[in-house]
């Protein structure tokens, strides 16, 4: 989000984290109730309504907020996270859908737009087909083994090396983790990310994707446990 906030085309505001200008939030009609990411979507349709009217305005990204949130503490609840995200933002492009390769929203419309249109929105499903795809040659027996563990191979290395430039960038801005067993244990998951838990995250953004065109709606059974007291 560093890279997003320099280039001036902040795209996506966390809703625990987000403080807006209550004047232009009320002008553009407040959130969305019928919204599953409805931050998402505020911050969106604020970027079109400014661009629109020819408002001058600046959404920026605060890389350390301090906020009381509740996070998923089960792989249940953060599937169902993830489920409702993927449904929110396939419903912020589609309302937006003109801002896509469109002039008049500048690098809103030919970056950040296509970014989360097809990458984010059209990543999962690509993604899946792609493991069946390479199942099915190798059980038809169309790939040699050799090459199929070389493009594996590749493809848990390229994932893991952006992960470590993201941590990389992140430590060269901000220098939040000090002790060298912090980085080492960020850089072990970094690996870890490509096995098991970007397979797991593809299916419940996959799940979403087919719960919104199913027409289904609502949060979900978000479990809460609260803070401990101290």
């Amino acid at each position: 989000r560093v890279g997003w906030d320099a280039l001036g085309i902040m795209f996506l505001i966390s809703g625990a984290f987000g403080l807006f200008k209550r004047s232009l939030v009320v002008e553009v009609g407040g959130l969305a109730a019928d919204s599953l990411g409805e931050d998402f979507e505020l911050t969106v349709r604020l970027h079109r309504h400014c661009r629109d009217h020819k408002i001058p305005y600046r959404i920026h990204f605060v890389p350390d907020p301090v906020a009381w949130t509740e996070a998923p503490d089960t792989l249940k609840v953060l599937g169902r996270q993830r489920d409702r995200w993927q449904r929110g933002l396939i419903d912020t492009m589609h309302r937006h859908i003109r801002m896509l390769f469109n002039p008049r929203y500048g690098r809103l419309g030919f970056v950040a737009y296509p970014y989360f249109f097809f990458l984010e929105m059209l990543g999962p499903i690509v993604e899946f087909i792609g493991y069946i795809v390479f199942t099915l040659i190798m059980v038809m027996g169309l790939g040699s083994l050799p090459f199929a563990l070389l493009f594996l191979g590749i493809a848990i290395l390229l994932g893991t090396v952006l992960s470590i430039a993201s941590i990389g960038l992140e430590e060269l801005s901000f220098r939040r983790y000090t002790r060298l067993r912090d980085l080492i244990h960020l850089f072990g998951l970094a690996f870890l990310e490509n096995l098991g838990y970007r397979q797991v995250m593809t299916y419940y953004r996959l799940k979403g994707t087919i719960s919104y065109f199913r027409g289904l709606e609502g949060w979900g059974d978000m479990e809460r446990t609260g803070f401990k007291k101290g």
